[in-house]
């Protein structure tokens, strides 16, 4: 991992603001919560998923690379008297031992190195209850987009559709690839955003 968005977290203003990534926004608009649902979120960064996800009534874990990230997380949610459990980890060597009813992820999983991607999402499709979604933003590489150069060099971008190659056996319930503005520069980039349910309850 990186400590490129520790360092970019030392500060009290929050790197990426308060408000919750597209991402979030997007799943909680087609699959609303039902009461008692818990969900992780992986790479919470400095919280803002997480704290829109406990806001809206889920039951949150949410973890990073960066003890800055969670030690802001920590404090956003104890600003809002927010019952979220926070902790520090590496996605690459940290592993689910308990099931939820989503996993979610905004920009962390293009840290996973392509070698360890097939072991680390079968072990989130694992411990996922039956019915249970992930939801998944990932940078992907496009050649007419130019890279910023300014972009943490450890990040490892995915190639276009790669992310659906680990959920043939699931439904996939929404999917798109976008061209995005870098809120940060003139640059753009490309994301695929996954929503994918297990299938277990399937009715068509």
């Amino acid at each position: 991992m990186s400590e490129f968005y520790n360092d970019k977290y030392q500060n009290d203003e929050y790197f990426w603001g308060k408000q919750p990534s597209s991402t979030a926004r997007i799943f909680l608009r087609r699959f609303p919560l039902h009461e008692g649902q818990t969900l992780i979120d992986i790479g919470c960064g400095e919280g803002r998923d997480s704290i829109y996800f406990a806001r809206n009534g889920y039951q949150v874990t949410g973890f990073d690379f960066s003890p800055e990230g969670v030690r802001k997380s920590i404090a956003w949610a104890e600003e809002l008297n927010l019952s979220v459990d926070f902790f520090q980890a590496d996605i690459n060597q940290y592993r689910l031992d308990q099931p939820y009813d989503v996993v979610f992820s905004s920009g962390a999983l293009h840290y996973i190195p392509k070698p360890l991607r097939k072991d680390v999402i079968s072990n989130y499709k694992y411990f996922t209850k039956p019915g249970g979604y992930h939801a998944f933003m990932v940078p992907v590489v496009k050649p007419f987009v130019p890279v910023n150069p300014d972009w943490d060099p450890k990040e490892l971008d995915w190639i276009s559709g790669e992310i659906l190659t680990h959920y043939h056996d699931w439904v996939i319930e929404f999917f798109s690839e976008e061209i995005l503005e870098d809120i940060f520069s003139d640059y753009k980039f490309t994301v695929n955003r996954l929503i994918a349910r297990e299938p277990s309850d399937y009715s068509g």
